[in-house]
């Protein structure tokens, strides 16, 4: 995984695997499932563009020519369905190797693990907030950012400011989470949930994906 080379989308799912995101919501078993799908928007098809101040691109030009900092998907009438690294179109298991599911409510739960597991490895979970859509209704531009456990500048009563600017997850969970060493795990559907809506105003940037043009290219 590249998350410096595809950076929007796969740096959601790589930052949950680094020691800085302790604080991320995760669970021991799947929450979500198929039939939780229902009541998910539909995202306008076509051709999707990553928001990047950093990352200069001219949208005019097919998407093989973007260079490989640009973020770059392709929504089918079924939803995700492939994107774009370094120039070329690729499926999306290929690109995004997750088992991924989509449940259905304000904000978007999304539910991913790897799709060949390590052996206990948990289920974690990140959402999505449509922005925009067309007079259709269909979605046109969305953010997303990590479900985490609760804030990290909670202090207690013995805990030194220095603790608490390198505390890894937060000592004040939100309800139905619970902390175990340094992790952070969910114990039923309503917890992610109320987790989820909660960590929006905690996402600093949140990155945005918007709809660009027809077709794939």
């Amino acid at each position: 995984m590249r998350p410096a080379t595809w950076p929007l989308l796969l740096a959601v799912f790589a930052a949950s695997f680094v020691g800085a995101c302790s604080n991320e919501v995760r669970s021991e078993r799947p929450l979500f499932t198929a039939r939780d799908s229902p009541g998910l928007p539909k995202f306008k098809a076509g051709l999707w563009l990553g928001v990047d101040k950093e990352c200069e691109v001219d949208s005019s030009r097919p998407a093989t020519q973007w260079p490989d900092c640009v973020t770059a998907l392709v929504f089918g009438p079924k939803g995700l369905e492939a994107g774009y690294d370094n120039g070329r179109l690729t499926p999306l298991p290929k690109l995004l190797p997750y088992d991924m599911v989509f449940a259905g409510g304000d904000p978007i739960v999304v539910q991913y693990r790897t799709s060949k597991p390590e052996p206990g490895e948990p289920y974690r979970y990140m959402a999505l907030g449509p922005k925009a859509s067309d007079p259709d209704g269909q979605v046109t531009a969305v953010i997303w950012w990590p479900v985490v456990c609760g804030p990290l500048g909670a202090k207690g009563r013995d805990t030194t400011p220095s603790e608490v600017a390198t505390r890894p997850v937060t000592t004040e969970p939100w309800p139905g989470l619970e902390v175990r060493g340094e992790n952070c795990f969910a114990r039923n559907p309503a917890s992610v949930r109320f987790a989820a809506k909660a960590s929006e105003a905690m996402a600093d940037a949140p990155p945005t994906l918007r709809w660009l043009r027809a077709g794939r290219r």
